[in-house]
């Protein structure tokens, strides 16, 4: 199929399996599809490797926004960690493709994979402040991410080392570590992605992003509270919800159970732009009455956390970046200046 066949007459892409885009990247994955833009994963027919494409619309989204992104994405100064490494771009009359490195190692690798020791607290810390500083260096351009997880935090040195160190028992044990925590964040502009605030996995989306709105500077923040949660404990924050009609109920009562009760301006807005959520006058969220029995069966197994985490800088730094409310949630910058990160051990 020609290139420039793949777009639909409203102008959204519409790219598809095995696909070949300007006679070189065959697709061989959709990651992501939505009105302005589609995310592919290809095969490089040329250097033989696997890359990102992502296809904007440019009727949808306009040249010049399109542009911009390509200028800032190329920049120097981004170089980082703040987004994926661009490689190239190309375009038909009706779309945009732009060229990224595929991430090879994601930070859920080293969570999840079974090849590491649990990170040690060091590498915590430290992947924490490179998560916060490329943030930090995205919002001062007004751009949210929106989408922080495990999955999208590339970690660009994956190489080893192994350390000898006393366990909690008093044993002498070996563990296999990263030799350098050094991470970059897996995105690729904001040009489209801007208008799609749920495309990142739902266990990691703060709760104003669940209910209707996003803040501009602090919904970001409490994906990165989640991820640093997962990181200390090596478990997600939250078990899965299933996308649908409960959706939206049964994360506020998941909210509720792990984090508190909801502050007066979070129950006031998110009433207003989900009816029925909350009791009249009570201020309390209505019954799971209606929700599937797994789903009342997992909120129920849910505990406010509390106190879970022994170690009190660190604690400080979880509860700050997961507050509910969006005001209650300490900027960026100054989550950097808590005592947890001026440590040295």
């Amino acid at each position: 199929m020609p290139v420039s066949s793949v777009s639909s007459r409203l102008g959204a892409p519409e790219c598809t399996i095995s696909q070949f885009l300007h006679k070189r990247y065959c697709v061989t994955r959709i990651i992501r599809s939505h009105t302005t833009y589609q995310l592919l994963k290809v095969v490089d027919a040329i250097a033989n490797d696997v890359k990102i494409v992502k296809v904007v619309s440019r009727t949808l989204i306009g040249d010049r926004k399109i542009s911009g992104n390509i200028a800032w994405l190329r920049s120097k100064r981004t170089a980082d960690g703040r987004h994926s490494v661009f490689m190239d771009d190309f375009k038909t009359s009706s779309l945009w493709y732009l060229v990224f490195k595929e991430p090879r190692a994601t930070l859920r690798d080293i969570l999840h994979g079974g090849k590491l020791s649990p990170l040690p607290p060091r590498h915590i810390r430290q992947i924490s402040s490179q998560i916060i500083s490329a943030l930090i260096s995205l919002h001062r351009q007004s751009i949210l991410h929106l989408a922080i997880e495990p999955q999208h935090i590339e970690v660009t040195d994956q190489s080893t080392v192994t350390e000898h160190v006393y366990d909690s028992s008093g044993v002498f044990v070996e563990r296999v570590i990263l030799r350098r925590p050094e991470i970059a964040l897996v995105f690729f502009g904001d040009a489209a992605t801007s208008r799609d605030a749920s495309r990142g996995d739902e266990r990691y989306r703060a709760p104003e992003v669940v209910f209707g709105w996003v803040s501009k500077y602090r919904t970001d923040n409490f994906s990165v509270g989640c991820v640093f949660w997962e990181m200390l404990k090596g478990r997600p924050l939250f078990p899965p919800c299933p996308e649908g009609q409960y959706h939206v109920k049964a994360k506020a009562h998941m909210y509720r159970a792990l984090l508190g009760d909801y502050p007066d301006d979070v129950r006031v807005r998110a009433s207003q732009m989900n009816k029925g959520l909350f009791r009249p006058g009570s201020g309390e969220l209505t019954s799971m009455r209606d929700v599937p029995e797994n789903v009342k069966n997992v909120v129920r197994g849910l505990a406010d956390v509390e106190g879970e985490i022994e170690d009190e800088g660190a604690s400080e730094v979880f509860a700050n970046l997961t507050m509910i409310s969006v005001k209650e949630r300490s900027p960026l910058r100054d989550i950097l200046h808590f005592s947890y990160f001026e440590r040295k051990d």
